[in-house]
């Protein structure tokens, strides 16, 4: 199944101001990904998904 990525520019971007729960780590309100926890997502992503797709996105990969 593939997906279609959106592009936006920058200059169509709308400027929010940000309400910050721990000031500049956590904003409060929105979703917030520890490194831990994005690294455990990119390997369990590059464990189960098929090499040809990881290839197509642009990581290099061995073997």
């Amino acid at each position: 199944m593939a997906t279609e990525m959106k592009i936006r520019r920058m200059s169509d971007v709308q400027l929010q101001e940000v309400a910050w729960l721990w000031r500049p780590y956590i904003p409060f309100g929105k979703i917030t990904i520890s490194v831990q926890m994005r690294t455990l997502f990119f390997c369990a992503y590059r464990r189960h998904a098929p090499k040809n797709n990881l290839r197509q996105a642009g990581y290099p990969l061995t073997g």
